[in-house]
């Protein structure tokens, strides 16, 4: 009896209450990458819900941000509870990036209620994802 992880060609990825099994030996973490460099990307943004993802969390660089969508342990820098407040940490991450690029082309500080909201918000999300 040959069992299905055991069959040449076949790959299994254990994910959370799921097994994918694909016969192309691949991962996210591999299609980031991949995408990447395609794209020139400088900062990847990534969310994930599974334990799946947390080889994608393993592979972020420190300009990357991955956040971890509900309860487990996890390597991502910021966590919410639900999929719709990943919402709120794009929109946190988009005020930031906007204010770093004022003070850059400006050389002045920016000290808004907006930008505080924005860096509350982040820390309130980020901390032990254990």
């Amino acid at each position: 009896e040959v069992h299905l992880g055991e069959r040449s060609g076949v790959f299994l990825i254990p994910g959370h209450r799921v097994l994918e099994v694909t016969v192309r030996p691949t991962s996210k973490a591999a299609a980031l990458m991949r995408l990447r460099a395609e794209t020139g990307a400088r900062r990847v943004v990534f969310a994930g819900d599974d334990v799946a993802d947390e080889e994608v969390m393993a592979s972020l660089g420190p300009l990357d941000v991955g956040v971890r969508v509900g309860a487990g342990p996890s390597l991502a820098r910021f966590r919410v509870d639900r999929p719709d407040n990943v919402v709120a940490v794009l929109e946190a991450l988009a005020v930031l990036e906007v204010a770093t690029l004022q003070c850059q082309e400006r050389e002045i500080e920016i000290d808004t209620p907006e930008v505080r909201d924005a860096f509350d918000l982040l820390n309130h999300t980020s901390g032990p994802s254990g």
